[in-house]
């Protein structure tokens, strides 16, 4: 983790995470503690990867580096705007789901 000014946190990703987090179909919350200050922070990866203009997974490197708003501080707001989110994707998905053991 690294603070590039007071309104973002750098932190670098995996390949092979952001592989499987992508492609997961409910969101991918990435949480970010810093033990420091006693805080964390949030980033709705699938959404954040949709805007960023040009991104191609295939054409990255071993690595990726994201860039966390500060603003976005883990609270019981933010933790309600996951639901939302949940929610979001659960009325695209057309179909019935039925799952069996």
């Amino acid at each position: 983790m690294r603070i590039v000014d007071k309104n973002k946190i750098t932190f670098s990703l995996s390949r092979s995470d952001l592989e499987l987090w992508l492609l997961e179909p409910m969101p991918c919350i990435f949480i970010l503690y810093d033990a420091q200050t006693n805080q964390a922070y949030w980033l709705y990866l699938q959404a954040y990867f949709q805007n960023l203009v040009d991104f191609n997974l295939d054409k990255i490197g071993d690595n990726f580096t994201i860039y966390i708003p500060q603003e976005n501080r883990l609270t019981q707001t933010s933790i309600k705007k996951f639901s939302e989110y949940r929610d979001n994707v659960l009325k695209q998905l057309k179909g019935v789901i039925k799952h069996h053991d």
